[in-house]
């Protein structure tokens, strides 16, 4: 006989701790998923095996423990998940299951036994590159050396300049990985650009060995592609944020592409940080899986980290074939002020867009804001409406006419006076 420390799927407060149960089949592991009686009307309900044990919990009558109905195979997390689970729940305070349901698919088995895979339109052909750049070299006998079980450094930022190929980095990443009987996740910060990338994996590595996972796929197609990933008929997983769960056995590296990307944390509960997740999950592996983290502007934090030695910084400063990066200049609004441009717009500005108008070329302009006004300000007093509860200027949006704080959402009527 068998004890078992239960997830039981129940979303509350209350209900947020391990249930004991008993099962006869020795075989069960660490993952699994059961079917269990539960409260005082022995409901059944689903539940997820997080403890098994030869021994009954102490304090408790081992005659008063109930036994689990059913197994599911169908469903089961590895013990890797589990811990990871546990992790989710003392780092971001969630509940058990909703860390739980972040590992299981959504969905249902296709009651015709039809296969659902996600249809991706074809991007294009693939860009030949016979041989890596000098730069792109180096990076790669950094990340090759790494795999050696024995390398104690497993985590990277690749600071690479736009087109420098980071991409191609990746893909010969993996490739060795494979070579090696090990599989990868390959995260993307925006649903928009997993076709984009998975167009060229496919390319590379043919579309049987690969899996998409994001939020836009069907219920179905998500169920069908947990599974082939979890049955291991795939060597790479590419998707969103939420790819980073994919229930991958023997994961040799995890790749975060755009790492500074805001859409890697989670605004819903578990409001979870993917790139803290993917440490977690390559720190789990055994051997420790390498953690690459790619981007043209890293976020600060990592950043620090490599400053600091937690990273290994990894960088390509040239575009591939030597194309020469554009010229950026920077303009002081108040320096143009004290010259008598009162306008939104710079002198440098203004000449360069005419001119590329009079050439018969376009012009972009980029406004990385939301709302009319950054603040709504007296200018008697010098009051700025501020945000009760976050402390901040309240953004004003002219449409509604009112104040909005772009932290917490809260929106205030715009007083008269």
């Amino acid at each position: 006989m068998k004890y078992l420390d239960v997830v039981v799927e129940n979303n509350t407060d209350k209900t947020d701790r391990l249930y004991s149960y008993t099962c006869a089949d020795d075989e069960i592991g660490v993952g699994a998923k059961v079917l269990v009686p539960f409260g005082t009307g022995s409901k059944i309900k689903e539940g997820y095996v997080f403890g098994v044990s030869d021994e009954a919990p102490l304090g408790v009558d081992p005659a008063k423990i109930k036994e689990i109905e059913a197994i599911e195979p169908d469903i089961a997390l590895n013990s890797e998940m589990v811990d990871c689970c546990r992790w989710m729940k003392k780092r971001y305070l969630c509940r058990y299951i909703e860390a739980v349901h972040q590992f299981i698919p959504a969905g249902s088995p296709s009651k015709r036994g039809k296969k659902r895979r996600p249809m991706l339109p074809d991007m294009g052909e693939e860009s030949s590159i016979e041989r890596p750049t000098e730069e792109q070299e180096k990076v790669l006998e950094k990340l090759f050396a790494a795999l050696e079980p024995s390398c104690g450094k497993k985590r990277f930022l690749l600071h690479g300049v736009t087109g420098s190929g980071k991409t191609e980095v990746y893909i010969r990443l993996i490739e060795k990985l494979i070579e090696r009987g090990k599989s990868a996740i390959m995260l993307v910060p925006e649903i928009s650009l997993t076709p984009q990338v998975v167009s060229r994996f496919e390319k590379r590595f043919g579309q049987e060995r690969i899996a998409v996972l994001h939020s836009k796929l069907s219920l179905g197609e998500r169920y069908d592609e947990w599974q082939r990933i979890a049955r291991g008929e795939v060597d790479i997983v590419i998707g969103a944020r939420s790819a980073v769960f994919a229930p991958l056995k023997n994961i040799g590296a995890i790749i975060m592409d755009e790492e500074h990307e805001s859409s890697y944390k989670a605004d819903q509960s578990p409001k979870y940080d993917t790139c803290e997740v993917a440490a977690r999950r390559a720190a789990f592996q055994k051997p420790e899986a390498i953690l690459l983290l790619g981007s043209a502007t890293p976020s600060v934090i990592s950043y620090r980290r490599a400053k600091e030695g937690i990273y290994e910084k990894l960088e390509l400063k040239k575009r591939y074939n030597e194309v020469e990066l554009p010229e950026i200049e920077i303009v002081d609004m108040r320096s143009e002020l004290k010259a008598g441009n009162k306008s939104i717009f710079s002198r440098a500005l203004r000449e360069e867009t005419e001119t590329a108008l009079k050439a018969g070329k376009q012009a972009i302009l980029f406004l990385n804001r939301r709302g009319y006004s950054s603040f709504v300000s007296c200018r008697e007093c010098g009051f700025v409406i501020n945000c009760p509860d976050c402390d901040i200027s309240m953004t004003y949006h002219k449409a509604q006419n009112r104040a909005v704080c772009h932290y917490c959402g809260r929106s205030l009527r715009i007083p008269d006076t």
